[in-house]
C-alpha cells in the first residue's frame, strides 16, 4: 500500500506540473480545470494500467476471479447477451477507448451464412471446437452472378442504445469466395474492419475468445437473403441470468484446453 500511495503522489504531482511536495500544498484549492484534467489523467491512467493486468493475466486465473467476485460477476452479466447470430457474447474487459475482448459461445451453428464487416479489426483465437472463416470479395460487374447474390444492408453503429438497427441499402448484390479456412483449438486468424467475412462453426459448443480494437467506422455492412426480413427493433438484446452467466463460464473452463487456459489473453490475442 505505501507503494501505491507514493506512485498516486508522483502522478498527481507530474500531472500538476510539481516535482515535489514543497513546491505545492495539496491542502489549497487551486483551478477546477486543473483538477478535471488530473482526474481525467489519472482516470486514463489507471485504465491503461489494470487493462495492462488482465490482458497479461492467465485466462483460467480471471475467469475464476469473475466467479468468485460477485461485483466482477455481475458488471459481466450487464455485457453479456445473446447475439442475433445465435452465440453468447460476454465482454470480459471494456476499455475507455473501445476496445474490448470477449467470448463468443457458440450454442448452434446458424442455420445460414451472413457475410459481413465490422466497425473495428480483431483477433478471434478458437478455444474449442472449430470456426470456419470465409471471406468475400464485391462483384463490381453487374452482368456476374457470383457464388452467391444477395441484398446488402447497412447497420449504424453510431446508436448506443442495444437495438439492431438494419436498412436495406442495395439488392441483389453479386459476392464471390475469395478464401474459405478452418480454424481449430489454439488457432486464432487477424480480421481488419473492412473485409467481408463470415462466421460458422463446424461444431456445437464452438467457443472463442475475440479481442477487438477501438472503433474504425461508425456503420459496418451485413448481406441478407432475398425473403430475409428485418425484426422490429429491440428494446435491449436477450439477457441472460447470473447463474446461466456461471453455468457458461464453467463451460468454458471445463472444455477449454488446459494449456490455453494458463496462457494470457494477450498471448492468446496477439494481434490488436
Amino acid at each position: 500500500m505505501p507503494t501505491l500511495y507514493k506512485s498516486l503522489r508522483s502522478f498527481l504531482q507530474f500531472s500538476l506540473g510539481t516535482t515535489t511536495t514543497n513546491n505545492r500544498n495539496f491542502s489549497q484549492p487551486f483551478e477546477i480545470q486543473t483538477y478535471r484534467t488530473t482526474v481525467q489523467r489519472f482516470s486514463e491512467h489507471m485504465s491503461s494500467v489494470l487493462n495492462n493486468h488482465f490482458q497479461t493475466t492467465f485466462l483460467g486465473d480471471y475467469l475464476k476471479r469473475i466467479l468468485n467476485d460477485s461485483q466482477m460477476l455481475e458488471q459481466v452479466r450487464t455485457n453479456t447477451h445473446l447475439h442475433p447470430f445465435q452465440f453468447t457474447k460476454m465482454v470480459l474487459i471494456k476499455c475507455d477507448d473501445g476496445s474490448h475482448t470477449r467470448l463468443h459461445i457458440w450454442h448452434k451453428p446458424p442455420p445460414v451464412e451472413t457475410p459481413h464487416n465490422h466497425g473495428w479489426d480483431f483477433t478471434s483465437c478458437v478455444l474449442t471446437g472449430a470456426l470456419r472463416n470465409t471471406k468475400y470479395s464485391r462483384l463490381t460487374d453487374a452482368t456476374d452472378t457470383g457464388d452467391i447474390v444477395m441484398d446488402e444492408y447497412h447497420m449504424d453503429l453510431s446508436i448506443d442504445d442495444k437495438q439492431y438497427h438494419l436498412q436495406c441499402h442495395k439488392s441483389h448484390v453479386p459476392l464471390a469466395i475469395s478464401s474459405q479456412i478452418t480454424y481449430n483449438s489454439g488457432q486464432q486468424y487477424f480480421q481488419t474492419y473492412d473485409e467481408l467475412h463470415s462466421s460458422h462453426p463446424t461444431e456445437s459448443g464452438t467457443i472463442t475468445l475475440v479481442k477487438v480494437g477501438p472503433l474504425k467506422s461508425t456503420s459496418n455492412i451485413v448481406f441478407k437473403d432475398h425473403n430475409y426480413i428485418p425484426p422490429p427493433p429491440l428494446e435491449t438484446y436477450p439477457s441472460i441470468s447470473r447463474e446461466e452467466l456461471v453455468t457458461q463460464i464453467n463451460i468454458v473452463l471445463q472444455t477449454t484446453p488446459k494449456e490455453l487456459l494458463q496462457m494470457s489473453i494477450h498471448e492468446l490475442c496477439d494481434y490488436v
